[in-house]
């Protein structure tokens, strides 16, 4: 484990909101706030406007909604749970809710509770249908499944899952019998000393609060985006939890401590903590890791395991490097802006601390891969309709494959429709072409060998199962 001069630690510091600032200006992020924690040495800073509207800067005390990275807290109760003796990890989900169905079926045995933590549940993974505020809303949420299918068998592929999360914190609440939101706070948040947090709106409106922010699609301008929070009863799998980027640091510590809290008192066994972030399968698509609510990096001192979550115009990032004893947060009112500061200017603060050098997987530096020609590529076998809540169409025309995605948002009246260029690069792999968008890669992948129709689409980290 790699010690520095304190000297170094003055630097950072004294730099540290003047950089992030530069990070504000380079992505057009109105407001961020990040915090470091390196072997017993904190460094924080909080810089811009927390709501353009309102012209609220942000400080160290702002609260931001960290979207999926609650996924990370609801699998950690989980396995509280685990350790309590009310669950077992590899038990059917029927267990615990014995009502529970998926295409209007009881759910099988090869649902477990570890496939619900561990993204191969295979369900439909995007429904965000809206019932109503309160906690008694996922209780109807997860009722409503029953209209779902699966995009694959539970347990044999890797795809990311809010609906899997939701219920997930429903098998909380029916071990427990208490809403989800309370479990976390008596078991979780409070005794890892989480000072500011909230999920409801009433909750946060007691603190600095940061909105959501977009670009306005005729201006060009920043602006608050129309519809500041997701549905309440995806709580569990990151509708709702806000709090500062040092809140979010004390979890990130907790787990660098492998589940004893910074004044010592163990909460979990920590081998079941380090179960969370130790890959126990490889599945399809690309040989996916399963992990448990973590994602992981590479680095030439270890991996770096990782969360981000994304509500409407604001976004998180968690790391931990557990062999430098090093945990980073960062909170923004964009979209993706928390995860564009991580990979400039996170990774630098990493290699600046511990000497660690972040690999960069394929899929995030898209510079090295070359397009193939169209002429090498069988597109017969890609064409049609694929479904993961979103539909995605892939079709050909005169310049070549196109991929038009059609999905419904809670402030929009008409379901809204994106349409992309798809770039072959080999394998069955193509690159998304749009002027002014990122590009993205998307995988084919086929159930029985090449010689028939593709089967599914991995595309954003998720799975798409084609209908026709």
């Amino acid at each position: 484990m790699t010690t520095i001069n304190p000297d170094i630690y003055h630097r950072l510091q004294s730099r540290l909101s003047e950089r992030l600032q530069t990070q504000l200006n380079k992505f057009r992020i109105p407001g961020a706030a990040i915090a470091i924690y390196h072997q017993d040495n904190p460094l924080e800073a909080a810089v811009g406007s927390a709501n353009l509207e309102a012209g609220i800067d942000v400080d160290p005390h702002t609260v931001f909604q960290i979207g999926s990275t609650t996924k990370v807290y609801t699998a950690t109760l989980m396995i509280m749970l685990v350790d309590e003796g009310l669950i077992e990890l590899d038990a059917p989900v029927s267990r615990y809710l014995p009502d529970l169905q998926i295409d209007n079926h009881p759910t099988p045995d090869a649902l477990t509770v570890r496939s619900l933590l561990d993204y191969s549940a295979g369900m439909e993974g995007d429904y965000f249908a809206d019932f109503g505020p309160g906690p008694e809303a996922l209780e109807r949420y997860v009722n409503a499944c029953h209209t779902l299918q699966y995009i694959h068998p539970p347990g044999e592929m890797r795809a990311y899952n809010s609906t899997a999360y939701c219920i997930a914190g429903r098998v909380i609440e029916a071990v427990t019998g208490r809403y989800y939101e309370d479990v976390l706070q008596e078991k979780l948040l409070q005794p890892i000393g989480t000072e500011r947090f909230g999920f409801y709106t009433h909750d946060v409106i007691r603190y600095r609060t940061a909105i959501g922010h977009e670009v306005d699609q005729k201006t060009g301008e920043l602006r608050a985006v129309d519809n500041l929070r997701l549905p309440h009863c995806m709580s569990a799998a990151g509708a709702s939890l806000s709090m500062t980027a040092k809140d979010l640091l004390r979890f990130g510590c907790f787990h660098l401590n492998n589940g004893v809290t910074r004044d010592g008192k163990p909460l979990v066994c920590s081998d079941l903590i380090q179960q969370m972030r130790t890959p126990y399968k490889i599945v399809p698509p690309s040989d996916s890791e399963l992990l448990m609510g973590w994602a992981a990096l590479e680095s030439d001192r270890g991996r770096v395991t990782v969360a981000s979550g994304m509500t409407h115009g604001q976004n998180s990032f968690l790391a931990l490097l557990p062999a430098e004893k090093l945990a980073i947060s960062i909170l923004a009112n964009t979209a993706t802006g928390a995860n564009q500061i991580f990979l400039d200017l996170g990774v630098e603060l990493i290699k600046a601390l511990s000497g660690a050098t972040v690999c960069i997987p394929e899929g995030r530096d898209l510079r090295d891969l070359k397009p193939v020609p169209l002429a090498e590529v069988d597109t017969q076998e890609l064409l049609g309709e694929y479904l993961n809540g979103t539909q995605l169409e892939i079709s050909e025309n005169s310049e070549g494959l196109q991929m038009t995605a059609t999905y419904d948002m809670p402030d929009r009246p008409e379901p809204v429709q994106e349409i992309v260029r798809l770039v072959p690069i080999g394998d069955n792999k193509f690159l998304t072409e749009k002027e002014d968008t990122p590009s993205q890669v998307v995988e084919f992948l086929f159930a029985d060998g090449e010689s028939s129709p593709a089967s599914q689409v991995f595309c954003q980290n998720r799975l798409f199962a084609r209908r026709r």
